[in-house]
């Protein structure tokens, strides 16, 4: 058996980044997101990784702006997974990139915590411990799935240190089952520049 004979696709379909200035491709309005989602899930992906844009495409961290994609997401693709992001890429407050944590109806089945700081080509993305902890803890009394004996379902990007993997014994979280997903970039491999990276 292959490893690749079950395979799970996660789709980023906006970032925080490009622009239509970009790409008249990249999906900013909450219609043109929920269009995209249809057409990932559509094209085989089960997980969705969702970033916000305000009308100016600029990102945005808000609920109201999340909640509309994610009950859009639920009426053209009610099976797939909805991840949203706590990302500090731009937001810098815990109260800005928590409140996507809020949504309800529906609520997300995952968010995105990235585990240390990243330095981008414009900007950092910084991570501090004391932030790390406070979003986990504050997603893990998020109940999940259905069953209120599960407190949350983490996408965690490591780029930090590794003894933040283990949540459970790190952060006093004994229910929290996490995802973890580590990346290999494309353009990081030997004789490309992690400047690339976008």
């Amino acid at each position: 058996m292959s490893i690749f004979d079950k395979l799970i696709i996660n789709a980023a379909i906006t970032g925080m980044v490009p622009m239509k200035s970009d790409t008249p491709h990249v999906p900013i309005t909450v219609d043109e997101i929920v269009a995209d989602i249809k057409r990932a899930r559509d094209a085989g992906a089960s997980i969705v990784h969702l970033h916000a844009r305000q009308e100016d495409g600029s990102a945005d961290y808000r609920a109201e702006v999340y909640s509309q994609i994610l009950a859009g997401a639920r009426a053209v693709a009610p099976d797939v997974i909805l991840c949203v992001s706590t990302s500090g890429r731009v937001f810098k407050t815990f109260e800005q990139r928590s409140e996507v944590l809020d949504c309800r109806n529906p609520q997300p089945e995952m968010a995105s915590l990235t585990l240390g700081s990243m330095n981008f080509p414009k900007v950092a993305s910084v991570n501090d411990p004391d932030m790390i902890r406070s979003l986990a803890q504050c997603a893990a009394g998020i109940h999940i799935i259905g069953n209120t004996s599960v407190t949350s379902l983490f996408h965690l990007f490591q780029h930090g240190n590794p003894q933040f993997l283990d949540i459970r014994t790190a952060w006093n979280m004994p229910g929290a089952e996490p995802d973890v997903d580590f990346f290999i970039c494309r353009c990081c491999r030997p004789g490309k520049t992690h400047h690339s990276c976008q």
